[in-house]
């Protein structure tokens, strides 16, 4: 123990220097986690706008042929027949219907239910039946949406990974502050206070659950 602690008393500054940095940088994203966990206890998770948008004759003519089997997986094929056909036919119908803009992620996959295609990334996707469609619907997220998706993992690999390490980093700060601590001085009051943080947590989750 006192190894540990000649240790942290010779690198106190670089232990500072590095809980400091370490917290600036992952400030935007402690911010959007304690913004969208306020608003998860309050139980709003954003909201999306839905609009259906009945296609015309002439738009139809650009899905014909838009015809796959309901209710199971797609081919990689069948998906890229259907990606190419609905890209065709948003370039053709922006000069029309302003609300068909093609989204910036155009990647397309099968609805849960087997029995749609969704072209489209988290913020802006459309749906549009496999069989013969006579409509699309267009879903958008609000900014809040958008932050409750980034929240729970919903954002692809590489915001995963900068999230994974928030959380780890998160911890080495803990670390990092605690180690800098004059436990000598303070000591009994700082373990006090650990504690009484762990108790009422403990108390009121379980409390909560029963």
């Amino acid at each position: 123990m006192k190894k540990l602690k000649n240790i942290v008393k010779k690198h106190r500054s670089k232990l500072l220097a590095l809980h400091i940095y370490i917290s600036l940088f992952f400030v935007p994203l402690a911010l959007m986690y304690k913004i969208t966990g306020i608003v998860c206890i309050f139980g709003y998770f954003g909201g999306v706008d839905r609009q259906v948008v009945v296609l015309d004759e002439l738009q139809r003519t650009y899905l014909q042929g838009f015809d796959f089997p309901l209710g199971i997986q797609s081919k990689p094929s069948q998906r890229e027949s259907a990606r190419v056909q609905i890209l065709t036919l948003l370039a053709q119908s922006q000069n029309i219907n302003q609300n068909l803009a093609i989204p910036f992620n155009t990647q397309i996959k099968d609805s849960r239910d087997k029995n749609s295609f969704i072209l489209g990334g988290i913020n802006h996707s459309i749906e549009i039946t496999k069989s013969n469609p006579n409509e699309i619907i267009i879903y958008r997220n609000d900014f809040l949406a958008n932050l409750m998706a980034l929240h729970f993992n919903r954002a692809g690999f590489w915001f995963g990974v900068l999230s994974f390490c928030f959380v780890v980093f998160m911890g080495i700060t803990y670390i990092t502050g605690l180690l800098m601590c004059d436990f000598k001085r303070n000591g009994k009051k700082y373990t006090l206070t650990m504690l009484l943080g762990f108790v009422i947590s403990a108390t009121l989750g379980v409390y909560g659950l029963a």
